[in-house]
């Protein structure tokens, strides 16, 4: 008959070996969310509300004094902005 101490050293001998394995320690995983199927996804999806937004501000008028205002090429007004980061 095996001792609760010796089980208890056993399963701790298990946990480890199984810890060392490449993959199976949860302390060191990290989750990538766009190199999964659903990050691409999520990625087109964002891409594609960017390019729709960018494409409307050609003819909005506050978006093209804040550039004018600004400088800056991709300038938005505050609508557009929100938009494009989906707000």
């Amino acid at each position: 008959m095996t001792s609760n101490r010796e089980k208890k050293r056993i399963v701790q001998a298990g946990v480890r070996r199984v810890m060392a394995t490449t993959g199976w320690n949860p302390r060191t995983f990290h989750h990538d969310e766009d190199t999964g199927t659903t990050g691409r996804a999520a990625g087109e999806i964002r891409q594609a509300r960017t390019d729709s937004v960018y494409c409307a501000t050609d003819e909005c008028a506050d978006c093209v004094l804040a550039r004018n205002e600004s400088g800056d090429p991709t300038a938005l007004c505050a609508r557009h902005l929100k938009e494009a980061l989906g707000m």
